[in-house]
């Protein structure tokens, strides 16, 4: 699973319009918005999976686990990210607002409809003083956002903790394969093993090895489909003792076993 750091500088919010391709699952501190311009793609968010259609609004909450996919299918999407660093006091609410259903259909011709068209028409930036109008809409659109999710009273994620187990996300990103012990976790983030325990899940949402499983279980995934590697092999490759641990964890990632995946795969 990709991390995305908090954004920050001079410029703490990014605005992107294109067409969706197919992106893996990722997160990030800062609040994502998804405007689906044209056509269709899918949105998973955790567990669920939304199919966006043209005029369809999806408010990510910050460090939620969300991946794209859009194969073999034409659209136009306008993509939001701000953060506290854009939103200052005000992105506390964000991240206590229910999102039981995190799929807006603003009105045609209302006031959230122009302001997402007219951003992402501004996001090229080509029209004089763009920039500014884009950052007054981004204001706006999230005044509506609070509007429609108000914060249901829930304690905020401490994202300044973020910064503490960044170190952490990046050796479940890229040491899965290793036999990662929580102790020697902890340590190397300069932690207790219980204290790290409860900041991580306080800041992800998910215990380290459920995090930790996604991952092995998201590269066991693409050596599935594009290898002829043996169950028993992936299991090693992507971090599992054995081919059993490796089968139950898949199974209840993905709802099959890996050989089902891998013969869905190949049809």
């Amino acid at each position: 699973m990709l991390y995305q750091k908090l954004l920050g500088g001079e410029r703490p919010y990014r605005v992107q319009v294109g067409a969706h391709s197919a992106f893996c699952e990722h997160r990030h501190p800062d609040l994502e918005l998804s405007y689906c311009m044209e056509g269709q793609y899918k949105l998973r968010i955790g567990d669920a999976v939304y199919l966006m259609k043209q005029g369809d609004f999806a408010v990510i909450g910050s460090m939620a686990v969300h991946a794209y996919d859009a194969k073999g299918v034409g659209n136009l999407a306008l993509n939001l990210e701000v953060g506290p660093a854009f939103l200052g006091e005000f992105f506390e609410a964000f991240a206590r607002i229910g999102l039981r259903d995190p799929i807006l259909r603003p009105e045609d011709g209302g006031e959230l409809h122009a302001l997402l068209e007219e951003t992402a028409r501004l996001g090229c930036g080509e029209e004089p003083f763009s920039e500014l109008t884009v950052k007054g809409n981004l204001y706006k659109i999230c005044s509506h956002i609070l509007k429609n999710f108000p914060p249901d009273g829930k304690s905020a994620r401490d994202l300044r903790g973020v910064a503490s187990i960044e170190r952490a996300l990046g050796m479940i990103r890229t040491r899965y394969a290793e036999p990662l012990k929580l102790e020697t976790v902890a340590a190397e983030n300069g932690y207790r093993e219980s204290n790290f325990c409860k900041v991580f899940k306080s800041i992800t949402g998910e215990t380290f090895h459920a995090a930790l499983n996604r991952r092995r279980v998201e590269v066991a995934c693409m050596l599935l489909a594009d290898s002829n590697d043996a169950v028993e092999s992936i299991a090693q490759q992507v971090g599992f003792c054995d081919a059993k641990s490796f089968c139950r964890v898949f199974k209840s990632t993905m709802g099959v076993t890996p050989n089902t995946y891998r013969k869905h795969i190949e049809r």
